[in-house]
């Protein structure tokens, strides 16, 4: 919006101006506040959650006031990481002391209008594994330099699709590419969220049929998330349960399409 950016700039003159005849009052501190907001800086990412290997992954980056960000990739494990279970001052150390797999700056060319802008950034093809995206205006990504967004994602060949059947799901799984059925496919479920507790572990292990079938058989209100896995690639496929069923209940029919 040209008159925006019109208006903002106006807006800038008129506190400078006020901030140098008035220097020290309580004005030109609102002035300078309102200066702070107009050329704050913010930046985050978005992506989706699965790739496929061997191809570009892009992202999206949302940034303000900015020309510049680095980006790196690092390789995580198959096991989830909880952030959450990181304390607050130490997530970016945790972040930055994964190996990195990928790393590069990227320049934007955009008018001085003190607008949020986005654009697209392509990873380089990676390997089935667990990643770590970061991104930063600050090349070592330490927080207190600059803004650091950071996302976890998975590249894998295989794609989970679910549907229930007498309170149960099961699972068909696929190649995320064709939607051709994958063969002898591990499926392992594990108990509860937190999968590095000590109680935690594989309750049930199957294996999909030349239909890429697999169907649990579980205790009535259990939850469950389910690994895949095959030849190096593992996929989770996330969270799962079984609950009672009413002998009087007629499930609907359900059809379901691979795009």
């Amino acid at each position: 919006n040209p008159q925006r950016i019109q208006d903002i700039t106006r807006a800038i003159d008129i506190c400078e101006a006020a901030i140098k005849r008035h220097p020290g009052t309580y004005g030109a501190q609102l002035c300078q506040s309102l200066l702070d907001n107009i050329r704050a800086t913010s930046l985050n990412v978005q992506m989706e959650n699965v790739y496929l290997p061997g191809e570009p992954a892009l992202v999206k980056v949302n940034f303000r006031n900015m020309d510049k960000v680095y980006v790196k990739v690092a390789r995580g494990t198959h096991e989830p990481e909880f952030l959450e279970n990181i304390s607050w001052e130490k997530k970016y150390d945790f972040l930055n002391g994964l190996p990195v797999v990928q790393r590069r700056e990227w320049s934007f060319k955009v008018p001085e209008d003190y607008q949020s802008h986005s654009t697209e950034i392509a990873l380089e093809s990676l390997q089935p594994g667990s990643y770590w995206l970061l991104v930063s205006g600050d090349a070592g990504f330490d927080p207190k330099k600059n803004h650091v967004s950071y996302a976890q994602f998975t590249v894998s060949s295989l794609a989970a699709v679910t549907y229930m059947e007498k309170g149960s799901n099961n699972f068909f799984v696929v190649n995320r590419a064709t939607g051709v059925p994958v063969a002898d496919v591990k499926v392992e479920l594990f108990r509860g969220r937190n999968l590095r507790k000590e109680n935690a572990g594989v309750v049930q292990t199957l294996m999909t049929d030349q239909n890429g079938h697999a169907q649990p058989t579980l205790s009535e209100n259990y939850g469950v998330e389910a690994r895949l896995s095959l030849a190096g690639d593992t996929l989770w496929a996330g969270s799962f349960y079984h609950y009672r069923q009413s002998d009087e209940y007629s499930a609907p029919l359900q059809v379901h399409f691979f795009t």
